[in-house]
């Protein structure tokens, strides 16, 4: 298709020699106007870029056509590139109509000028899906950012949290269409920044659906700000290595009228504890008082189907049992539950009572330090595993957890790179796994054992340039092969990633450079 379209243009392009080329049979322009624009819609918006650049600086007609396909995905990372593109849509103010889609990943060193884009932001009514990576948190440079990084900031935030506040604009509300967005930031010398003031904000958009960030701190603070807006029509929540505390979880989850995905990450990289604002206590919120945390989720009890808890937790600083009343039975849509991380074995637990844990739970996946209790196992002074006595019937924690979810379907298990043994010694191991497979694929449930990377590469969140690494499937009972060597083989592929394209910008497709954009046919004249 676009060698075809390639060959069909060049009758257009506008050259010197055009007068004495002879006129071929067929043109694109003889085309009903229907067919032209599925021609177009055939087009790759990113693998044929330099088609629809060929196709809007032939003619007119083939601008207009262009154009909107042109338009409709930005992607910047420099200061240089926000020009450009600023520079394009004043020669033509129509076409910031045409932008649905913002991904701007400011680059380290070359971010001065995206707080331009400010502007844009505030009248390009159209986008429907923003993007927003700091240029100091993929570097790891926020501890230097010398003052740059908030006035930027500032000028990238403002036009979004203006979006949820009436008359907050003199021509009205901006991004009154955003559905999806994600903010990837960092504070002014440090890895967080914190939710307060107009920041919050963001939290009532009218209109956003899927909100995805990292490295926030949500502080108990933040309630004043989100306690006066009513209800917002959010699905999806994406809190990734963020500190959060019980009062700011409660009074953010008490916004949307029906939230159906959260991912709750909280900061698992360091265990010293940020205290700013004073006084606030951030993490590890089923430890401090599970009966507080549950009582935030249940606010989304009539909508949350999918839970991930990525917990912090450290056993040396908290002690004592809590009281649990209805447990996580509260949740009564809740259908796949996934806890990561060091998981408060308080969660587990309610897991194994029908009385505690959700009704229609279907997914269960677990990062588990300890899975040789869950598939009774023992350890003899030597060091070598031992199963226990033989037996048809399932290990004690997995038929409590089957009885108290009846409605259980996939039980998955992520554990870390603890079996670093002989063949002789993982064979008990193996062999227990295989046994609970069987006996679990007998009662229709998919079971699998993944093995977390031995190094992994990058940490969450997975930011521009980066790739994440992948777990390595140890066991299934659904027909993959299952490893039996030594527990694992050799600690996990990772996937490979050409770090300079990041460092240099090379990676950038050009899209919006100096000598990329040249000016369409009507804007010469």
């Amino acid at each position: 298709m676009r060698k075809w379209l390639m060959s069909r243009l060049s009758q257009h392009a506008p050259t010197a020699s055009s007068a004495h080329r002879p006129t071929m049979n067929f043109s694109m322009l003889e085309l009903p106007p229907e067919l032209r624009l599925c021609i177009f819609e055939q087009l790759d918006p990113h693998a044929d870029k330099d088609t629809l650049r060929a196709a809007a600086r032939a003619c007119r007609l083939l601008q207009d056509l262009a154009e909107p396909f042109l338009y409709k995905h930005i992607f910047l990372r420099t200061g240089l590139e926000v020009a450009t593109l600023l520079k394009s849509v004043a020669a033509r103010p129509a076409r910031v109509k045409l932008i649905h889609t913002l991904d701007v990943r400011c680059q380290w060193g070359k971010s001065s000028g995206i707080e331009r884009l400010e502007a844009l932001l505030r009248t390009a009514a159209n986008i429907d899906t923003l993007t927003i990576e700091s240029p100091y948190c993929n570097s790891g440079r926020w501890h230097s950012t010398g003052g740059a990084w908030e006035p930027l900031k500032r000028a990238l935030l403002e036009p979004i949290a203006a979006a949820s506040l009436p008359n907050a604009h003199p021509d009205g509300q901006p991004l009154q269409n955003l559905t999806t967005l994600t903010l990837h930031l960092n504070g002014e010398r440090s890895e967080f920044w914190y939710m307060m003031d107009y920041q919050a904000d963001i939290f009532g958009h009218p209109t956003l659906r899927d909100l995805t960030m990292s490295c926030a701190a949500i502080p108990s603070l933040s309630k004043r700000h989100l306690s006066k807006y009513t209800k917002s029509p959010l699905k999806r929540l994406t809190l990734d290595q963020c500190q959060i505390s019980l009062i700011g979880l409660a009074a953010l989850l008490a916004i949307p009228a029906a939230l159906e995905y959260l991912y709750l990450g909280e900061y698992t990289l360091d265990n010293d504890e940020q205290q700013w604002p004073q006084g606030e206590e951030y993490d590890t919120l089923c430890h401090r008082s599970a009966n507080a945390f549950i009582l935030a989720l249940g606010q989304q009890a009539n909508s949350l189907t999918t839970l991930t808890y990525y917990e912090r937790f450290s056993s040396s600083l908290y002690g004592g049992r809590q009281q649990l009343g209805s447990g996580l039975n509260v949740l009564h849509q809740l259908k796949e539950l996934r806890l990561l991380g060091d998981t408060d074995a308080q969660l587990q637990t309610m897991l194994m009572s029908d009385l505690t844990s959700p009704p229609v739970l279907r997914a269960l996946h677990l990062q588990e330090h300890s899975l040789l209790e869950w598939i009774a196992l023992e350890v003899d002074d030597e060091g070598n595993f031992l199963q226990l006595a033989e037996s048809s019937s399932l290990p004690g924690p997995i038929a409590d957890l089957l009885s108290a979810n009846s409605e259980l379907k996939v039980l998955q298990f992520r554990v870390p790179q603890l079996y670093e043994t002989t063949r002789a010694r993982w064979s008990g191991v193996s062999q227990a796994i295989a046994s609970l497979g069987e006996m679990l694929r007998e009662r229709g449930i998919d079971f699998r054992v993944h093995l977390c990377p031995r190094q992994p590469r990058f940490v969450r969140p997975i930011l521009y340039g980066e790739v994440e690494d992948v777990d390595e499937l140890l066991y299934s009972n659904c027909g993959e092969a299952y490893i039996p060597l030594c527990g694992h083989s050799d600690g996990g592929q990772l996937i490979e990633s050409d770090n300079s394209e990041y460092e240099d910008g090379a990676g950038f497709d050009g899209d919006w450079s100096e000598t990329a954009l040249e000016q369409s046919s009507d804007d010469e004249e």
